[in-house]
């Protein structure tokens, strides 16, 4: 791995939350900030054209928060990387405008890289799932120090809301790729796992507000996403976690069918075939060529199964 200079001895905070037509969400979010009991070097708003009332909402601010409107909208992380080339803190903590920090989120996470025994590249926390009023769920910490091959399965750090992470990793792995929308998230936290490593914590600092409107909940994204961070990363993936290219082979064509793209499903399908030619795999694939309707209303009928479940 490749080292990083000491940090400061009070290293300095930027706060970076871009935001798009969350005005109703956006004043809390910026409460939870201004309510930390240890303040942050500068709050970065990155405004990604809304047109709701966000632009009065940043105005009661006056000062206190630095607003930048972006002339085209471009995505959460498009702003999330024009905030990064305006910070000016040691650490970077990204917050999205519909979610919450309590309030030692940056007083602990700070404390945490200060004191870990190697110079990690980002620390993360986890969260407590909030849907209407009341709280969802509340997952446990998958790992504390994860590694390249885990990261090469799931997103560990999750969510950026969870995430604080040095500029200086940030300006020499580059920034969020926008072409793999809505994994761009992972795939730079992967690049920080590969060059630094990360440091999990075993705090619920955050709440992370879900509701039918985050790009999370789009199938057609998250299938597009997770394809194209597949074939980005295959050779990594390949090398540092073999065993896991049959889920991915079999998940993927799966989630094709789900977001209702037949014909990427039918192709994923067929390369399954070729890394596993069994009488299933050839079976499904025939369907999938025959009657895709049929077998995507099954997969949704499981799949709301499942969530009722959870």
């Amino acid at each position: 791995m490749d080292s990083l200079p000491p940090l400061p001895e009070r290293p300095s905070v930027s706060v970076i939350i871009p935001t798009y037509n969350r005005s109703a969400y956006l004043r809390s979010a910026l409460q939870s900030v201004f309510a930390q009991t240890r303040a942050p070097l500068e709050v970065i708003v990155v405004d990604d054209g809304s047109n709701d009332d966000t632009a009065a909402v940043l105005a009661s601010y006056g000062d206190r928060v630095r607003t930048h409107r972006r002339a085209e909208r471009g995505g959460p992380s498009a702003a999330r990387n024009d905030g990064l080339d305006l910070a000016r803190g040691d650490l970077i903590a990204f917050l999205d405008s519909d979610d919450e920090w309590h309030p030692d989120k940056l007083a602990v996470q700070v404390a945490a890289l200060a004191a870990a025994t190697e110079r990690v590249g980002g620390v993360f926390c986890t969260m407590q799932h909030l849907e209407g009023a009341g709280v969802v769920s509340t997952p446990a910490l998958r790992a504390v120090r994860p590694s390249v091959k885990l990261m090469c399965i799931t997103n560990v750090p999750g969510s950026p809301s969870a995430v604080m992470i040095r500029r200086d990793a940030c300006e020499r792995l580059g920034r969020f790729d926008l072409q793999l929308p809505p994994c761009e998230d992972w795939d730079l936290w992967l690049r920080v796992a590969m060059s630094y490593g990360w440091l999990g914590i075993e705090q619920r600092l955050v709440t992370y507000r879900r509701h039918p409107g985050q790009l999370s909940s789009s199938l057609q994204k998250n299938f597009q996403g997770r394809l194209r961070f597949f074939r980005k990363h295959y050779a990594l993936i390949r090398a540092e976690a073999p065993e896991t290219l049959l889920e991915w082979h079999t998940g993927l064509p799966r989630l094709a069918l789900l977001a209702g793209d037949f014909a990427a499903a039918r192709e994923l399908q067929a390369e399954l075939c070729g890394v596993l030619p069994s009488l299933r795999n050839r079976a499904l694939l025939r369907a999938l060529r025959w009657f895709p309707g049929a077998l995507r209303a099954a997969a949704l009928a499981r799949r709301r199964v499942l969530i009722r479940l959870r």
